[in-house]
């Protein structure tokens, strides 16, 4: 028996399917989209972390306000290390997906959000603007990584 010959874009020795090389594939059989994805969804769901511990300090404030001062002088670290972990988690998926959709108002963004955590982190505005300047930047971020999510997908 004769085997078939390979089609040509099965001839190549990466481990793509053919589904891979479709250009109008649908998301969820596309592996690059798959990641990208993933990669916005850690940084939507890192952001909103910060979100949830920026909002839970102000409340716990109004209920527990025996540890106010305790709660308010050991923040900083965690906005530093929130601010840490999504520098490079944002950087990465905004610029994957700036290059597949080169829409640029989606880095200006992400940019944006991190620039502004970090100005309130730094206490660049003051210490009473801390917790402001992160909720807002957590927010420009999470708006960021939706609007790649939308862009890179749509």
């Amino acid at each position: 028996m004769i085997a078939a010959p390979i089609p040509p874009y099965r001839a190549r020795a990466s481990l793509m399917t053919a589904v891979d090389l479709k250009p109008n594939a649908p998301d969820h059989q596309n592996p690059e989209i798959a990641q990208q994805r993933r990669l916005d969804r850690w940084a939507i769901g890192l952001s909103a972390l910060c979100l949830v511990h920026c909002l839970a300090i102000p409340a716990s404030l109004l209920v527990l306000p025996l540890f106010a001062h305790e709660l308010i002088s050991h923040q900083s670290w965690v906005h530093w290390l929130l601010l840490v972990l999504a520098l490079p988690l944002s950087a990465f998926a905004l610029l994957r997906g700036y290059r597949r959709h080169r829409y640029l108002p989606v880095v200006i963004a992400g940019v944006l959000g991190i620039s502004i955590m970090f100005i309130g982190v730094a206490h660049i505005a003051g210490v009473e603007l801390e917790l402001p300047l992160s909720i807002v930047g957590a927010l420009c971020l999470v708006y960021a990584h939706v609007q790649n999510m939308r862009h890179s997908h749509g």
